[in-house]
C-alpha cells in the first residue's frame, strides 16, 4: 500500500491524510472551526482506528484534503 492515503467519515467532519500503518493527520469540525490533530498510534485501540479507515473509510483526493487543511486555523 502506498502512502499517504486520504479517507473522511461519511459526516464530512473529520478528514484524514493516513502516513503510515501508525500514524495520521486529522482534520476535525468542531462547531465552525477545523482543528488539525497529529496521531502516532501506540495503543491498539489508535492502530485498530488506522486500520479500519484504511480499509473502510471513504476514499477522498488529496486536493479535497487540501481545501479542508486551507480551513484550519
Amino acid at each position: 500500500m502506498e502512502f499517504p492515503l486520504f479517507r473522511k467519515y461519511p459526516n464530512e467532519k473529520s478528514y484524514f491524510r493516513i502516513e503510515s500503518p501508525t500514524e495520521l493527520l486529522e482534520l476535525k469540525l468542531v462547531g465552525q472551526v477545523w482543528i488539525k490533530y497529529t496521531v502516532k498510534a501506540t495503543q491498539y485501540p489508535e492502530i485498530v482506528m488506522i486500520r479500519d479507515l484504511m480499509t473502510e473509510g471513504l476514499v477522498i483526493t488529496e486536493e479535497e484534503f487540501n481545501i479542508v487543511l486551507s480551513k484550519v486555523l
